[in-house]
């Protein structure tokens, strides 16, 4: 199995704890994702997140559908999260998320 690992950073004007709380929210997601994807988050908006919470998801990716779970296998607030995708197109797909002051 081939493995690649993508790293970006961005930097935000604002603090850590209210940077943490808007990524960590699942449904400012669809806010976050192209729109052409038509992304959709179709948990409740009132799940909690925390270790071992799953998320489920639907998007369009050239037109096909395609299904998404994800579960959060690390939750540090406001430091870091994870999220592992349970069942959806990639064999593996890790996502870490981290929040560091500047």
């Amino acid at each position: 199995m081939k493995i690649y690992k993508l790293e970006t950073a961005i930097w935000l004007p604002q603090p850590r704890e209210k940077i943490f709380e808007f990524f960590s929210n699942p449904h400012n997601l669809d806010r976050i994702t192209p729109p052409w994807l038509k992304f959709k988050v179709l948990s409740a908006a009132s799940t909690v997140m925390r270790a071992g919470t799953l998320l489920d998801y639907r998007l369009r990716l050239r037109g096909l559908p395609i299904r998404w779970q994800s579960e959060i296998s690390v939750w540090q607030p406001p430091l870091r999260f994870v999220d592992r995708q349970t069942k959806g197109p990639y064999s593996l797909w890790l996502h870490e998320h981290t929040f560091a002051s500047d």
